[in-house]
């Protein structure tokens, strides 16, 4: 098996700048070693590197070139640089309404009926 680079942008797109000189033959063995670590992503930047017609005569890369098409359509980073505070109050907000819920319904527990009263509404006194 091949050694692949560590699972972070930057280590995978070094290790793709050292294969830009590499001949087809072996780019496609590495795409096949990232296929099979599961790395469908990586693999697609592979089949990126090979000549348009050797990438079609190879019907060995189709999941990699279904994964390219997939890159293409979502991009490999999509958190804007607020996303993390945006989770964060999103995730406050969930907390203090569930923590207003919570005490409702404790208040509401607590707040027996009395057997003594009648457990019917009283009549209203509006259509008389």
């Amino acid at each position: 098996m091949m050694a692949l680079p560590e699972r972070s942008l930057p280590a995978e797109d070094a290790w793709l700048a050292a294969l830009c000189d590499t001949p087809a033959r072996c780019l496609v063995e590495h795409a096949h070693a990232c296929l099979d670590a599961g790395r469908p992503s990586l693999a697609a930047r592979v089949v990126g590197l090979l000549p348009p017609d050797h990438a079609a005569a190879n019907p060995g890369l189709e999941r990699a070139r279904a994964a390219a098409r997939l890159l293409l359509v979502a991009p490999l980073d999509r958190r804007g640089p607020f996303q993390a505070e945006l989770e964060a109050a999103v995730r406050s907000c969930q907390t203090a309404h569930l923590d207003r819920a919570r005490k409702r319904q404790r208040r509401n527990a607590r707040d027996v009926m009395d057997p003594t009263r009648p457990r019917r509404r009283p009549r209203s006194t509006r259509g008389r």
